[in-house]
């Protein structure tokens, strides 16, 4: 494969301003819900969805932001349980809210991705928010008490002219509560703000003042001063971060580069800790309240543990500190995030025991589209949309093993969207000549016609069909014939538009007004407990969409693993006419109406119809990160025009129909947030062979560590190869899938074609592995475990007990966290069994050697790509060549597509079979921090930049 290095692309970084779980408090020893999200607010406006299930930490969805937009603030709202009609508990429904630099607080559908409710008012502008802790039913009447009576949460807010304002978020809606009493005399802006408990609320303001407030009494309890600030400087003190432990105790952190400590009853100041050079802007407390973790401008992030003194005296002591980013650390929500763009995960109870970990700070959905048969590539950002060419003249900038200059490159035209609304997703047809954008308010096609000089592309806008216009969608996709154009509604609906050339147009390409509603399977929503909450028809949003090379099977699938795919029927016949605008598939979307379906007519376009696949895949285990289907190392044969012309009308029939069914690729590849590697049969439903061969445990083990996930795939296909390209953002991986992944799947890992392995060597690999696969395992999803001889921070793995009657010193395990019980990361044993890959080693050696092992391997290239010239030396070539490879070299990988060569399944045609012997080329879009446009960083004394 030849990879040409791209880092011309401008893709801007956008800083992390806020930070938000959905589950503020949280047991180390009681298993994390299912439902646990983390919310990540941008400056740009955009909101990321985090699952950190099993430490995966995956990016489920981005709700996109807006031309000046920006979130400064996040908060998540859980609504009172109810009962249903047979007096089970219904789950309770999870609430995101966010604010950014204006007077409004917005409400988000995460299903749609819109804002589902608004509230404004005639105060300052926003510039924090909190929500009140739930509602708990205590037995004890003095925690009742306390309580108060059952109420929804309440949202606070605290405004430039120093108001605090709480809304009510009862009935499912947002609406104006009550102003609690503002501050006399001199009005200083809120700037931070906390609930101590659901009866009291604590405020950090810019005039050196604490403020505690009664909820329901709506009076300010106490006024607690910070004193003056600092000599030479600034005589107020900015509070920008308040936190409160389950204690009651206050903690602040302000602009003088101090973390102070308040009683919870007197509210004294109890202790001040000076851990920072510059302002300190958040906090973020364990759940037990014994560890802090502070960050500020100066980029460091700090560990303060409590300790017991004498008499039941408590003190706090600054344990140990780190510069983990590269620019301030602006927002910690338990882990931590910085203006740096990156997240970094923190192990709060293991610090020096287990590594910290970065996570990507580029979309894991790859903004990218490309036409490799005119070596032209698509990247989307914000609002505007570029496509660049590659120069054919130019030889590959590098192979896999090289390190040159990327190739000679323009810009072939930009698009830039006359809308609030940022984009969605973008799509490029295969032949260059269509671009499809969306936003949450509009979908957008334009045709690209070469301009007179030869030096670049016009767009022409292409007029929609009218159910499509004015509306949004969340992806967009043509199908690799450029024909027919997928859209993804806000609410997960699928469509399919017809496209056609139209000679009467600017463009020359007019949209068919017929489309096709393609009806999706029903499915239920498991709640394992009532009380984790529930994200209503979120799971169900469509992620992930594929068509197949001969553009007559697509599939899509959600975030729950729930599959759903169509086949498309029936050959082109131009003469027939389109019947009606709006129409179904031709099935059900539940089994129950399974009966029904055969009495459906199905609505024609151009011949052909779309039907439903009633064989359902199995259920993935996890979110899928990746959809293809396996291309055919020969290029589908051209559909022919008129095809339907041997169907004759009839008088009994005057509307003949083709019932012509795909017999073309079907095999269906699927990489789960698990890094678990499956291939389906659409049309059966079934694993594939290869698939069954090959499980999950039989990839190699560095593969399914890989703590970075998967972003995308290309394909190497043709006569005398079948070969995979994964890549992540650190990293890109090749298997070969012409071959089984391991002699033995017993050892857990592949053998790499090297027939002069040792005993010694496999030994030595062995304990290798055995080492690195114990320090991933039991973490806390973080990073992995510290080995001994390198940890230097907090406790050891061991300590030396010394008997004083003799020499004899003895190594007793010692875990400091091990009184709060563990809840470790790892990925849920029941992984493969959920998705049709029971199998164990010993099922799958009989697999092997039951005819269709590696000694047919052969057989079977010739059998699916219908090749019957040099077969044996076609299988004997596959055969021969390595199971994997991989790389490290490339980082951060923004995402990689198919520029021409080879036979990839991005070709749409290949004039001569033997062109498919060359490298397939692929761009490969780097963005290496350096290049990014960051905010300016604070420097302290002797701190300069290298």
């Amino acid at each position: 494969m030849d990879i040409h290095r791209c880092r011309f692309v401008p893709h801007p970084a956008s800083a992390i301003n806020t930070l938000a779980f959905s589950h503020t408090t949280s047991n180390p020893s009681i298993k994390a819900p299912s439902t646990l999200r983390l919310a990540v607010g941008r400056a740009n406006g955009d909101i990321e969805i985090w699952d950190p299930k099993n430490g995966l930490w995956v990016q489920e969805s981005i709700l996109k932001g807006g031309k000046d937009r920006s979130i400064e603030g996040l908060a998540w709202t859980h609504d009172l349980e109810d009962e249903g009609s047979d007096g089970t508990r219904l789950p309770t429904k999870l609430r995101l809210f966010s604010i950014g630099y204006s007077t409004v607080v917005t409400e988000w559908d995460l299903a749609t991705g819109k804002a589902l409710h608004h509230s404004s008012g005639n105060y300052g502008e926003i510039w924090c928010m909190a929500a009140q802790p739930r509602w708990q039913n205590h037995k004890d009447p003095a925690q009742a008490s306390k309580e108060g009576p059952r109420a929804d949460q309440l949202l606070a807010i605290g405004c430039e002219d120093g108001s605090i304002i709480l809304h009510s978020t009862a009935d499912s809606d947002l609406k104006y509560e009550r102003t609690l009493p503002r501050p006399s005399g001199k009005k200083g802006r809120a700037l931070s703000i906390a609930f101590q408990n659901r009866q009291k609320l604590v405020a950090g303001f810019s005039d050196s003042t604490i403020r505690i407030f009664d909820v329901q009494g709506r009076t300010q309890i106490i006024n607690m001063s910070l004193g003056a600030g600092p000599k030479k400087g600034p005589q107020e003190i900015l509070v920008w971060s308040v936190k409160c432990l389950r204690d009651g105790t206050i903690i602040s952190g302000d602009s003088t580069g101090e973390v102070k400590f308040w009683d919870s009853k007197t509210y004294a100041l109890v202790q001040r800790i000076a851990s920072h050079s510059a302002d300190v802007f958040d906090l973020a407390p364990s759940w037990d309240g014994l560890s802090l973790f502070s960050g500020g401008m100066d980029r460091k992030t700090v560990l303060y543990k409590r300790r017991t003194e004498g008499k039941k005296k408590v003190r706090w002591a600054e344990i140990t500190h780190a510069r983990l980013h590269s620019t301030d650390v602006k927002a910690m929500a338990s882990f931590e995030a910085s203006l740096d763009t990156s997240l970094i995960i923190l192990p709060q109870g293991r610090l020096g025991q287990e590594l910290s970990r970065a996570l990507p700070a580029l979309p894991n959905r790859p903004p990218l589209g490309c036409a490799p048969s005119q070596r032209m590539f698509l990247v989307w950002w914000n609002r505007e949309v570029c496509i660049w060419l590659l120069d054919p003249s130019s030889e590959p900038a590098a192979r896999v093993d090289d390190l040159e200059q990327s190739p000679a490159h323009r810009l072939m035209v930009k698009i830039i969207v006359q809308k609030e609304e940022n984009i969605t997703s973008a799509s490029m047809s295969r032949n260059g000549d269509l671009v499809a954008i969306s936003t949450i308010s509009c979908v957008k096609l334009f045709s690209l016609k070469p301009r007179s000089s030869f030096q670049g592309l016009r767009a022409h806008k292409v007029e929609l069909s009218k159910p499509l216009t004015g509306h949004g969608a969340r992806a967009v996709e043509f199908s690799p014939d450029s024909r027919w154009l997928l859209v993804v509604t806000l609410d997960s609906s699928i469509t399919v538009h017809r496209i056609q050339e139209d000679g009467s147009t600017k463009s020359g390409i007019a949209m068919s007004p017929s489309v096709t509603k393609l009806r999706r399977n029903t499915a239920k929503e498991v709640h394992s407990k009532s009380s984790d909450g529930t994200h209503g028809a979120y799971l169900r949003s469509v992620s992930r969409v594929a068509w197949s090379s001969d553009s007559r099977l697509v599939a899509v699938c959600d975030l729950s693993g729930n599959f759903d795919s169509w086949m498309l029927e029936g050959l082109e016949d131009l003469a027939q006419e389109n019947e009606g605008e709006i129409a179904d598939d031709a099935s059900s979307s539940d089994e129950s109406e399974a009966d029904s379906d055969e009495e459906t007519k199905p609505r024609v376009i151009l011949g052909q119809h779309w039907k439903h696949i009633k064989i359902r895949l199995p259920k993935l285990p996890s979110a899928p990160l990746i959809l293809s289907f396996r291309p055919a190392s020969t290029p589908p044969p051209s559909a022919k025009m008129n095809g339907n012309l041997g169907i004759h009308p009839t008088r009994h029939n005057p509307h003949p129909q083709s019932h012509d069914v795909p017999d073309g690729e079907d095999r269906l590849l699927v990489v789960t947030s698990q890094h678990q590697l499956l291939e389906y049969s659409v049309m059966t439903g079934q694993l594939t062979d290869w698939s069954r061969r090959n499980p999950s445990f039989c990839l190699p083990l560095e593969f399914r560590n890989t703590r970075d996930r998967v972003m995308g795939c290309v394909w190497d296909v043709s006569e005398n190869r079948q070969r995979l390209w994964l890549y992540g953002s650190t990293w890109l991986w090749m298997f070969n899938i012409a071959q089984d992944m391991g002699a033995d799947p017993q050892e857990g890992d592949i053998i790499n074609g090297d027939a002069d392995n040792t005993s010694r060597k496999k030994r030595k690999r062995g304990e290798m592995e055995a080492e690195r696969r114990q320090l991933m395992s039991n973490t806390s999803g973080a990073g992995s475990k510290v080995p001994a001889h390198r940890r230097t921070d907090g406790f050891g793995a061991g300590m030396s007990i010394i008997d004083n009657d003799s020499d004899a010193r003895a190594w007793r395990s010692f875990d400091p966290d091990r009184r709060h019980g563990s809840r470790d990361m790892d990925v849920d044993d029941d992984a493969e069994s959920s998705s049709g890959e029971s199998a164990s080693p010993d099922l799958v050696r009989m697999r092997r050697a039951a005819g269709v092992g590696a000694s047919s391997q052969s057989k079977e290239l010739v059998t699916t790509n219908g090749i019957n010239a040099a077969a044996d030396k076609a299988g004997k070539d596959a055969l021969s060549s390595p199971s994997y490879w991989r790389t490290y070299k490339y980082r951060p990988i923004l995402g990689m597509v198919p520029i021409g060569g080879g036979s990839s399944s991005e070709l749409v045609e290949v004039a001569d079979a033997r062109e498919s012997s060359k490298n397939v080329e692929v761009a490969l879009i780097e963005r290496p921090e350096w290049d990014l446009d960051l905010a300016p960083r604070w420097e302290g004394n002797q701190e300069w930049s290298r």
